[in-house]
């Protein structure tokens, strides 16, 4: 759509391009906080054990594209939920994944 503006999830704004988009969009995910996380430090602890992105996806009930985006820090900031699943498959603690701000 040609013309529109659209929030950062892709959907069309109700307003038009003089809309101030910083209103719009939500402190916080709806689905739950979003956490700084360290990339490194996610990396370095499968690697620690040894594990594919595949493994790790497997056994957290990700999607591997999520396990990349994380380490490649495309997604500086997933949401608590997603950390926790990382950080119990990886049997770490979930404080040592993340970044403190």
């Amino acid at each position: 759509m040609r013309g529109r503006v659209r929030s950062r999830s892709g959907w069309p704004l109700p307003c038009g391009p003089a809309c101030n988009i910083i209103s719009v969009i939500p402190k916080e995910h709806p689905r739950g906080p979003l956490t700084p996380v360290d990339a490194a430090a996610v990396k370095a602890a499968r690697t620690g054990r040894g594990w594919s992105h595949d493994t790790t996806a497997r056994h957290s009930g990700l999607p591997r594209q999520t396990i990349i985006r994380i380490e490649k820090g495309r997604t500086p900031t997933p949401r608590w939920d997603t950390v926790a699943a990382i950080a119990r498959a990886l049997g770490v603690a979930p404080d040592t994944l993340t970044i403190d701000r």
